[in-house]
């Protein structure tokens, strides 16, 4: 008998000790499987190499479409920082005094020569020297 078949006969006994072998049995190993002919080989070759390729290409495709994006993004950004500051300058334009004023006298009101104020209990006008 030869080595492979002595280690499987013991291995069996070993771990079914009831189980009795068939004499006369030799266990066979095909050593000669078929080889791969050479034309399959390198057209299987040939194809994992185009989709190793067609997959980098699109893993590239998608990375450039994701910057194109950023760069797009971030104009966008810098646009309305743009215009942020522009509004944010208009908006201190409009609020300075002398822009109230010139808009004050656009409208007819004319600026006291001292502040009245109005007293609601009795509904009198007071100026800074007393009663009207």
């Amino acid at each position: 008998m030869s080595v492979i078949q002595n280690f499987a006969i013991s291995t069996v006994e070993v771990l079914r000790p009831g189980f009795k072998v068939a004499t006369g049995t030799k266990v066979r190993i095909n050593a000669a499987a078929k080889p791969l002919s050479t034309m399959s080989f390198i057209t299987f070759m040939i194809a994992l190499f185009a989709a190793s390729m067609m997959g980098v290409l699109m893993l590239q495709t998608f990375v450039a479409k994701g910057t194109f994006h950023k760069i797009e993004l971030t104009q966008e950004r810098n646009a309305l920082l743009a215009e942020r500051a522009l509004l944010i300058e208009r908006v201190a334009i409009l609020e300075s005094p002398r822009t109230l004023t010139q808009k004050a006298k656009e409208l007819g009101m004319v600026s006291p020569e001292r502040p009245t104020y109005l007293r609601l209990s009795d509904k009198k006008l007071l100026d800074g020297k007393g009663s009207r």
